[in-house]
């Protein structure tokens, strides 16, 4: 049955990226390591793509014998899929349906600056802005065709460095595509929606987003913007969103100060080249690791199984 067999390919994909995102998640948050993009990447990639060993087949030209239980797990599986999907799909349906609804931003000053840095990101014309009155006083929106959700009441309180870093900051989440890449996560995780780590992996991605966009961020601003300025301007957006959730009597979660703490420390601290040089060369070695388990590991599960070959299977003469 083909559904028994992409699901028994399904939780194959679920183990090995699991294992992958294990590493991942103790050397970010137990380590506190600043672990580059291309990484997380490659663990998204691991729950998708099954690296086989040659020798095997991806799906077996013979019936599989499988036990009922294993059957009714699939098709659990599949509604559970069928029902993450749709509730996804339902989410971005009515966030577009509600940005549709947004009226333009009529600030002249926000505009002049944003149209600036689109251009200095070589971007030819640069993403509308929408007046919103959600916590964040700036965001980005829409994987295909996204656009900046502004408050502008509070980014007018900002100074024009102070905005050229926020602009830049979010028009660098579009130019690196962060937020498609988090929508294919999305897809990720509900294809594997039985697994808790994919989850904390998802979770992990996005805050690893926001760190690559802070790299590259300040490469495009230098020599306009330092690093500090760039720190201060954060600081003080997340002060005048601060205070305008304790005044909902919300207030800063604890959660929330611990990451923008190593942030912040991560902008501030540039670490020496062969401290990075040295962590890429480590990170590539885990990586071929992983490829070569998975492979090895696929030899045992996939056909032709070891059994054929000693003769042992079911029925062998």
């Amino acid at each position: 049955m083909i559904l028994t067999e992409l699901f028994f390919l399904v939780v194959y994909l679920s183990l090995v990226g699991g294992l992958f995102g294990v590493v991942s998640l103790l050397l970010s948050r137990v380590l506190k390591r600043a672990l580059p993009l291309w990484f997380s990447l490659c663990g998204l990639a691991l729950y998708g793509i099954p690296v086989l060993s040659p020798q095997v087949r991806l799906f077996s030209p013979e019936p599989e014998q499988r036990l009922p239980a294993f059957h009714m797990a699939a098709l659990v599986w599949a509604m559970g899929c069928v029902l993450f999907l749709a509730y996804r799909v339902t989410q971005l349906l009515l966030a577009g349906k509600s940005l549709r609804r947004r009226p333009p931003c009529q600030n002249q000053r926000l505009l002049g600056l944003a149209a600036q840095c689109a251009q200095s990101l070589g971007r030819k014309r640069t993403p509308p802005l929408l007046e919103t009155p959600l916590d964040a006083p700036i965001s980005v929106a829409g994987a295909l065709r996204p656009v900046l959700l502004v408050d502008a009441a509070i980014l007018s309180l900002l100074t024009d460095a102070q905005l050229q870093a926020v602009l830049t900051h979010e028009l660098t989440h579009i130019r690196r595509h962060h937020l498609l890449l988090q929508r294919v996560y999305d897809v990720a995780c509900a294809v594997h929606w039985f697994n808790p780590l994919a989850w904390l992996c998802r979770e992990d991605f996005a805050l690893h987003c926001e760190a690559d966009c802070d790299t590259h961020t300040l490469r495009s601003l230098m020599g306009s913007v330092t690093s500090g300025e760039y720190a201060r301007a954060i600081l003080r957006l997340l002060e005048l969103s601060a205070c305008r959730e304790a005044k909902a009597a919300q207030g800063l979660g604890a959660l929330t100060f611990l990451h923008t703490k190593r942030r912040l420390g991560r902008i501030l601290t540039k670490p020496a080249p062969w401290r990075e040089r040295l962590l890429a060369a480590g990170l590539a070695g885990l990586l071929v690791l992983a490829l070569a388990f998975s492979a090895e590991f696929s030899r045992q599960h996939f056909y032709p199984y070891p059994a054929y070959s000693v003769g042992t299977e079911s029925g062998a003469q």
